[in-house]
Parts: structure tokens; C-alpha cells; sequence
């Protein structure tokens, strides 16, 4: 099973974002805290590695808190500056301008030494479809500044944004990795980061019910009113049947597999993460 997702303005947007690193102090790279690695943009953490950088561990009220400290902690030791957040509910401004701030002091001193005091600090942020990048932006600016939505690609086009603290935001258009193995595409899929028009939506069910089983059985039952034991394939008749998506002794498995990533995604099921630091994607 392939999944790639890569369309026109994607390219566009990375030429883009490539043009305009130059104008911007630091850059903001916002990955969904259940995948950190998945939600990750190799191709524009490498246009942007000349600069400093935050990362933005988002929508961690959906993931598996002590997972979610066990990346912090790896990425700090690697020198990241991280900070873990719900970027829909929490109030962060001040302590992204004064993470800026830390991250940009020796670009500020060296303004201050030839005498430019009041400059606001430019920071470009980016990251993946879905990751609530847009929300993030929408925090900071206190206003509907960037689109939202909940389906990805909402963004197409990049656009400066003020904000009432000294940052001022170039926003970018959610930028998917143009090539990815078959555990980074599943995770993608299953956070909906990729359109659900370009996929197979029983094989990724499958799959996600296959992972819940191996790892969260029982916030599966839990949550489905399910038998310890069953198999992946067991549990989606079991789930079919409950919400009258069986018929005639055939289940309808898409109808299934969108409620489970429905759940999943809206956060029913819990807090749930889908990878540990130590995880790899495949090649």
C-alpha cells in the first residue's frame, strides 16, 4: 500500500518558502504530538536549518502524555527547543515571543548594537496538513488571521501576519513530505493529514483497528463495548453491527473504518500517540 499525496501548490509553496527564508529570523515548525516523527518536514527543516528554530509539539491534549514528554526530552538533547501545547484551547503568546526572543538574541543584539531597538522579530511557520498550524497562527495573531478547517490543505498561499507582540508570522500552506514509507503514510492517514479521497479508507482502517488491538485494547473495548481477544477483523464486525453498518451479514468496513478515525480524531478514543522517539520509518 503507497500513499502520497503531493499536489501542485505544495511544489509551488516550497519554491516559495525557499524565496523568502532570507526575510525571516527564525523559523516555527509545528508537528502533531502524536506522530512528531511522521509530522515531519525533512525537505523544509533542511531549506530552514541556517536559522534557529522552534518546534511546536501541537495537539497534545489528543496525545499520550508520558509519550508526549519522552519527545520533548529527546529532542532537547538534541539542542531543539520544543515547547508541547493545544494550540485550540491554551493561551501560549507569551511564551512563544519569549522562547523567540531566547532563540534570536544574538540577531537582537546585533540590531541593538547598530542601534535598531523596536524591530519585530520575523518568524516563518510551517509544518504538515492538519497539523494546526493555521489555529496556531490564529492564537498568536488573536484573530482569524489564516484559514482553518477540518479537512487539510486549507492553506495555499504564504502571507505575512501580525500579532500584538513583537512577532510578525509568515504564514505558510501546509507542505506534505513528498515521499514516505508505508508506517509514515499510515500515520498521516490516520490523523488525517492526507485528504481521504486519495485513500483507501478500509485498508487504513484496518490497519489503525490492527494497531489499537496491539497497543490500546483496552481503550478499544472500553470505548466499543468489546470482548477482550477479538482479532482486528473481529472487532470492525463487532463495531459494524453496533452501529448498523451490517447488513445481510456483510459489513460495510469504510462506514467503519471512518468512525473509528473519526473517533480517533476528535479524541473519543482517549490519548492516544502513535509513535515513541526510538520509532523509524520505513524506507
Amino acid at each position: 500500500m503507497n500513499i502520497n499525496w503531493f499536489p501542485g501548490h505544495m511544489k509551488k509553496a516550497t519554491d516559495r518558502i525557499k524565496i523568502q527564508f532570507d526575510q525571516v529570523d527564525l523559523s516555527c515548525e509545528v508537528l502533531d504530538a502524536r506522530i512528531p516523527e511522521s509530522s515531519r518536514n525533512r525537505a523544509l527543516e533542511a531549506i530552514t536549518a541556517t536559522k534557529p528554530r522552534l518546534i511546536i509539539l501541537n495537539k497534545a491534549d489528543l496525545a499520550d502524555p508520558d509519550k508526549t514528554k519522552a519527545w520533548m526530552e529527546a529532542l532537547e538533547r538534541k539542542d531543539q527547543s520544543v515547547l508541547a501545547l493545544n494550540a485550540r484551547d491554551e493561551d501560549f503568546s507569551s511564551i512563544v515571543e519569549k522562547r523567540a526572543k531566547v532563540l534570536c538574541r544574538p540577531i537582537l543584539e546585533k540590531r541593538r548594537e547598530k542601534g535598531l531597538q523596536n524591530r519585530e522579530i520575523r518568524m516563518m511557520v510551517f509544518g504538515i496538513p492538519n497539523s494546526g498550524k493555521s489555529t496556531f497562527i490564529n492564537k498568536l495573531s488573536g484573530r482569524k488571521s489564516a484559514k482553518t478547517g477540518d479537512r487539510p490543505g486549507v492553506t495555499t498561499a504564504n502571507q505575512w501576519i501580525k500579532t500584538p507582540t513583537d512577532l510578525l508570522l509568515l504564514d505558510t500552506p501546509g507542505i506534505m513530505v513528498k515521499k514516505m514509507g508505508r508506517t509514515q503514510g499510515l500515520h498521516l492517514s490516520w490523523t488525517g493529514a492526507i485528504k481521504e479521497e486519495v485513500l483507501n479508507l478500509q485498508e487504513i482502517g484496518y490497519a489503525f483497528i490492527n494497531f489499537l488491538v496491539d497497543h490500546y485494547g483496552e481503550v478499544l473495548a472500553d470505548r466499543y463495548d468489546l470482548p477482550a481477544g477479538l482479532s482486528g477483523l473481529e472487532a470492525m464486525d463487532r463495531i459494524g453491527k453496533k452501529m448498523g453498518a451490517k447488513v445481510g451479514g456483510y459489513t460495510d468496513y469504510d462506514r467503519v473504518s471512518a468512525r473509528l478515525l473519526d473517533d480517533f480524531q476528535k479524541g473519543k478514543l482517549g490519548r492516544i500517540s502513535l509513535e515513541i522517539p526510538e520509532d523509524k520509518d520505513e524506507a
